[in-house]
């Protein structure tokens, strides 16, 4: 449910490669900035085969009118058990 709720709700605010795609999901849910409404951790996969993931915060204390949650950091890595070249 909250995936979809994502997807719905900033997929006219985000940049195209920050809409979710089938790997993507909500890692954690919670009140990190303390105003009493939910924050989200969001983990982006940049492949079906273990390739980049992208981890994203979202707080609703940076949600610009209309949205529940504005984009306030994102951090990329690669696992260490992914392939390289």
């Amino acid at each position: 449910m909250a995936v979809l709720a994502f997807s719905v709700v900033w997929a006219e605010t985000l940049p195209e490669e920050t809409l979710p795609e089938p790997a993507d999901y909500v890692r954690w849910i919670g009140d990190i900035d303390g105003d009493g409404k939910p924050d989200f951790v969001v983990n982006f996969v940049g492949n079906a085969y273990g390739g980049e993931h992208d981890f994203a915060l979202f707080l609703s204390s940076l949600a610009r009118p209309g949205e529940i949650v504005g984009l306030a950091g994102r951090f990329d890595y690669f696992p260490i058990d992914a392939s390289g070249c």
